[in-house]
């Protein structure tokens, strides 16, 4: 999602680029159901309701059933935030794999680290990536959570400066008492999730 500045940043649930989705402007924005479209001749807006799936480059999964519990782009930005750990699957040779890691948002832009294990098979292949706050267990016996589910490719990261941004802000957002060095980014597996969409949703009972 290419930085904007829009008018309403919590009706928004994301924004194609031209490169991802059928549009003859900057990008089209997808909005929550009812959003009201601004007067704006830079970006094509759609609703979530209206059918933005077949405009798409790719494929994604099917809509949500109850479109009243999604979260705008910017609440899923700061629960990824929030959230230290989450769930990266994917599929090599026929069989589902699903790994929890560490994650950190760097200018908007979903990092990992890890070893050069299992997780290399999915390189260059289509990927999700899951957090979840878990709100505890209302009194009508469901269980209450936030949840953010993000699509894209995933890909390794090899710029000795990228890395090295992205160690830093692991560091200071996960392990602050780790002690950093240059030669982390030459020693650590780094990847990325390229994002090809967001889809968040909150489900909340007393």
């Amino acid at each position: 999602m290419k930085d904007t500045v829009l008018y309403n940043n919590e009706d928004i649930l994301f924004v194609f680029s031209p490169d991802q989705a059928d549009t003859g402007k900057e990008g089209l924005v997808l909005l929550k159901p009812n959003a009201h479209v601004p007067s704006d001749e830079r970006y094509e807006y759609i609703h979530y309701n209206e059918d933005f799936l077949s405009r798409l480059h790719y494929t994604l999964p099917s809509k949500t059933r109850k479109p009243e519990r999604l979260m705008s782009y910017d609440q899923c930005l700061r629960l990824t935030d929030k959230i230290l750990w989450g769930s990266l699957s994917f599929t090599s040779d026929g069989i589902p794999y699903t790994f929890g890691v560490n994650h950190i948002l760097l200018e908007n832009r979903l990092i990992f680290h890890g070893g050069r294990g299992y997780k290399v098979n999915g390189l260059g292949q289509r990927a999700t990536f899951s957090v979840i706050e878990d709100l505890g267990v209302a009194r009508i016996g469901t269980h209450n959570y936030n949840q953010v589910v993000y699509t894209g490719v995933l890909e390794e990261i090899t710029d000795f400066d990228t890395k090295k941004k992205a160690l830093l802000e692991i560091v200071r957002h996960v392990a602050p008492q780790h002690p950093y060095n240059d030669n982390m980014p030459d020693t650590t597996f780094m990847y990325e999730l390229k994002i090809e969409f967001v889809s968040g949703k909150t489900h909340v009972f007393d």
